[in-house]
């Protein structure tokens, strides 16, 4: 999907993904940078709220709420869950959404 699709999807949905945790969602990938391949899934990196918990049941929900969004394969990342070094290059990437 392109960038600017992906985008204004999250964007439209905002209000319903910070209802479900979900702070701030922002694209990343080659495509987030408009560069155009023949991917079709979604790279998305959240943050979520610090009531809800890190674990299989906190990010789930999360997860399958941006994934229904679209309809493309979604690939969720939490902020928080990764190691700096693969965030750091993420976040170098990202294009914040939401």
């Amino acid at each position: 999907m392109e960038r600017d699709a992906t985008i204004e999807i999250l964007r439209t949905h905002e209000r319903a993904l910070q209802q479900r945790g979900i702070r701030h969602a922002t694209r990343f990938d080659s495509t987030a940078l408009g560069e155009v391949q023949a991917r079709r899934d979604v790279d998305t990196l959240i943050d979520l709220g610090k009531d809800l918990k890190r674990d299989v049941d906190g990010s789930v929900g999360p997860c399958h709420v941006i994934g229904d969004l679209f309809p493309v394969a979604v690939d969720v990342a939490d902020r928080q869950s990764l190691k700096e070094r693969i965030r750091t290059r993420i976040e170098r990437d990202a294009v914040p959404a939401v």
